[in-house]
């Protein structure tokens, strides 16, 4: 399947949801299932297989047909990092932590995260569509073909 890649126009993924690998291609008339981004040799994807959409950072898998997860997105040690989580009531799903996108910015400011998180950070992105019903189910139903 192919990933189209997050805020890069000319890149992909060819990705395997079974292993959660992938290998960035540039993009061409490559069909898409999703999209996702890749965090220091990690990828997460929002994806549509077999009309269900998935969320999946690494090996976890979480199915978005439920709606009861919930989503952390939040900049540590004054935004030099950044850490997303998934949590399921009081179960922990999964987390990872990566460089904030900030960083890659000369200059970078010190503080708790920036309106343009969603726009710069899939992560960020994908908290974003899912906790509003009015956004969230567009999507889910646009990647899955059930609109």
């Amino acid at each position: 399947m192919f990933i189209e890649r997050f805020n890069h126009i000319k890149e992909c993924f060819e990705y395997n949801p079974s292993t959660g690998e992938g290998k960035l291609l540039q993009r061409d008339n490559q069909e898409f299932s999703g999209i996702g981004d890749v965090y220091d040799g990690t990828i997460a994807a929002i994806y549509a297989l077999d009309k269900k959409t998935f969320l999946q950072i690494g090996t976890v898998v979480v199915d978005l047909s439920f709606n009861d997860y919930e989503f952390r997105y939040t900049h540590l040690n004054r935004g030099k990092y950044t850490n997303f989580a998934i949590t399921k009531g009081i179960e922990f799903i999964t987390e990872i932590t990566y460089p904030a996108w900030m960083r890659r910015m000369k200059n970078y400011p010190i503080g708790l995260g920036l309106p343009e998180d969603d726009e710069e950070d899939f992560l960020a992105y994908v908290k974003y569509m899912l906790e509003d019903e009015r956004r969230r189910l567009p999507l889910l139903n646009g990647l899955s073909g059930n609109s």
